[in-house]
């Protein structure tokens, strides 16, 4: 019950007349949520806790090397809120009033995206029909992760709460992940299917591409390019991004617009942690390996819209991604049993090259 109204408040938060009217509200409140909820939680250590830590331990240290230190410490101080909520994650038995709380938050975002379209500007936004989240693509982005967990916990009657938050901003970023999300419940049910499905979205994309060149399409390509330029063995730093991407932008001209994030998580991870991002693709990895269908079906499409937008630094998505996340490794094998059965395979594994005709032993005894 607490967790479902807190998730429904922090799914309504906005504070008109301040700096980042959606967003700062959302962090703050998850702030003190989070600081609150780990005084009930217990640590089980799993493979995924343990590449966790490491992701912040190296994070940490590539702070030395930023050259701007706020924006490293304010990206690091979100980081460390997410791994809390993590924690969290991993102890809920179920994401269920997560989904609700958020899904009735999402029908007053509905109303308000329905205002907005009728002409309604008493909130400021910076893309319509952006609802309490500011921008159109953050709301959608936000409602879809909500819509496919009340898909899959079969919550049938709350999901006309959201889809109007989901369909009305036109969020192509969305549709992507929404398609790919379908894609993978064909392959476990139609494998061949999902090949011809997957072959004509590739295809979609790429005749989008070619008759749109001077859409945001081409503009996040080169974005990515400049981006992938910058790249350096140790990264620029924690929170770097902004404050460094002139500095090799060729295809971007940051006189007259200057990105805030890369519209690809991996790439802006990579961007500042340089090989150490490859501690968040194990974390990331580890959290796959758990067995729950609904939260791996969000992970799915968050990971998809983070090829296209920055769902990890924007607190909604990001809430979620690591709720989701936490109840996946909630569902792995302690980190000491893990390293155990390691241990095992490599002796088991030592021993047959050693004595190569051990197991045929008894064919030969009379």
């Amino acid at each position: 019950m607490i967790v479902g109204i807190l998730s429904f408040v922090f799914s309504i938060l906005y504070w008109p007349g301040i700096a980042s009217a959606a967003t700062t509200p959302r962090w703050a409140f998850l702030a003190v949520v989070v600081s609150l909820g780990l005084f009930f939680v217990r640590v089980r250590w799993t493979l995924a806790h343990f590449f966790l830590a490491a992701t912040l331990g190296w994070m940490l240290v590539s702070w030395s090397w930023a050259i701007v230190g706020y924006d490293g410490a304010l990206i690091g101080f979100k980081f460390v809120i997410l791994s809390g909520l993590f924690l969290i994650g991993a102890q809920l038995t179920s994401l269920r009033p997560v989904l609700i709380g958020c899904s009735w938050g999402l029908l007053v975002n509905s109303a308000v995206i329905i205002a907005q379209l009728r002409g309604w500007t008493a909130l400021e936004q910076a893309a319509i029909p952006g609802g309490l989240f500011i921008n159109k693509d953050l709301s959608a982005e936000f409602a879809l992760l909500v819509l496919i967990g009340l898909l899959y916990e079969r919550l049938w009657w709350l999901v006309p709460n959201v889809l109007v938050s989901v369909i009305m901003p036109h969020s192509r970023s969305v549709m992507v992940a929404a398609v790919v999300t379908l894609g993978l419940l064909l392959w476990k049910k139609q494998p061949r299917l999902w090949v011809f499905f997957g072959a004509i979205v590739i295809a979609s994309g790429i005749v989008y591409y070619l008759l749109a060149p001077d859409s945001s399409a081409s503009q996040r390509i080169d974005l990515w390019i400049d981006t992938l330029q910058g790249y350096r063995w140790f990264g620029h730093g924690l929170g770097q991004y902004y404050a460094v991407y002139p500095e090799f932008a060729t295809h971007v001209d940051t006189l007259v617009e200057r990105p805030d994030h890369a519209h690809n998580d991996l790439l802006e991870i990579g961007y500042e942690l340089g090989i150490g991002a490859s501690l968040a693709v194990c974390f990331v990895w580890c959290c796959w390996r758990g067995t729950l269908v609904a939260e791996k079906a969000i992970l799915a499409a968050f990971l998809v819209i983070g090829c296209f937008s920055f769902p990890l630094y924007m607190p909604a998505t990001a809430a979620i991604f690591a709720l989701v996340a936490g109840r996946l490794a909630g569902t792995l094998p302690d980190l000491r049993n893990s390293l155990a059965r390691s241990r095992e395979k490599v002796d088991d594994r030592l021993a047959s090259v050693q004595n190569p005709g051990s197991g045929l032993e008894g064919d030969y005894i009379s």
